[in-house]
């Protein structure tokens, strides 16, 4: 589960490069890149609410992660990742 921060995001291929090095962890893994509202179009928490539901659609409607879950982010998204990651801790279903 990745969000990125602000325009920059980590790319598509050097991801999948980044995972090559172990194909026992690409062979089991589900990854997703979300993407959230910006400011100053958006306010805050929407790019919180944004990643929330995100998350909670991949654990509860696609079934996904139930070994757990690990959320990564760059620049605001490593912000938003810390906030989804403390926020779904009271959330009944979602083992982050």
């Amino acid at each position: 589960f990745t969000v990125r921060g602000g325009k920059n995001m980590l790319s598509h291929q050097i991801f999948t490069e980044m995972l090559k090095q172990d194909d026992k962890l690409m062979g089991r893994a589900t990854f997703a890149i979300v993407e959230y509202r910006l400011a100053p179009l958006s306010h805050y928490p929407d790019a919180t609410n944004d990643s929330m539901l995100a998350l909670e659609y991949l654990v509860k409607t696609k079934g996904l992660g139930n070994s757990g879950v690990h959320i990564i982010g760059q620049s605001a998204g490593a912000t938003l990742a810390m906030e989804v990651t403390l926020k779904s801790v009271s959330v009944d279903g979602l083992s982050v």
